[in-house]
């Protein structure tokens, strides 16, 4: 991808479309490189599908392509809360697969404040889907914080599927906030 750069003389409050995916078919990941660190913030927002045969997934989100376990999140569901110690990326919500009314569910919502800073990366995230294979729907909420155990200024993001791909037709875009 090709990155806009922000002008010094460009005082605007208005949040800078980076770089907006669409899946032209299904892939493991939608990944963003060489992040522009001109930002206060980092706004995500998609809707996306899992080609998971169930009704759904955990959508994750690793930074600077790190694969160990030094994420902890902690998400609150219409059904209870969990924490999740020791993971391998960031949890920011649930995906339906793509034969629960897909498109018209699975919006993600995410905030990674302070994402060139030294300090260890916090994110916010809320999501919603349809998790109904039947005409009546079951609509989920919840929301997710995360910490990355990494003082590493975020240059690289990669969003993905607990278990199968990303469906054909998600789409997501990345936002810096000033």
């Amino acid at each position: 991808h090709s990155f806009p750069t922000r002008r010094s003389s460009d005082l605007s409050k208005v949040p800078v479309l980076i770089a907006s995916t669409t899946l032209a078919t299904s892939s493991a990941s939608i990944t963003w490189t060489s992040i522009p660190q001109t930002y206060a913030s980092l706004h995500i927002v998609g809707n996306i599908a899992s080609t998971n045969a169930s009704t759904y997934t955990i959508a994750k989100m690793r930074a600077n392509a790190d694969t160990t376990t030094s994420y902890h999140c902690q998400s609150w569901e219409q059904n209870g809360s969990s924490y999740y110690t020791n993971a391998d990326a960031f949890y920011i919500g649930w995906l339906p697969a793509a034969s629960n009314y897909w498109p018209k569910c699975g919006f993600i919502n995410v905030i990674l404040p302070n994402y060139t800073g030294s300090q260890h990366k916090m994110l916010n995230s809320n999501q919603s889907l349809n998790n109904s294979t039947t005409s009546t729907p079951s609509i989920y909420l919840g929301m997710n914080t995360s910490i990355w155990n990494n003082t590493a200024a975020i240059t690289e993001l990669s969003i993905f599927s607990s278990s199968g791909n990303l469906a054909s037709g998600s789409t997501i875009q990345l936002y810096g906030l000033p």
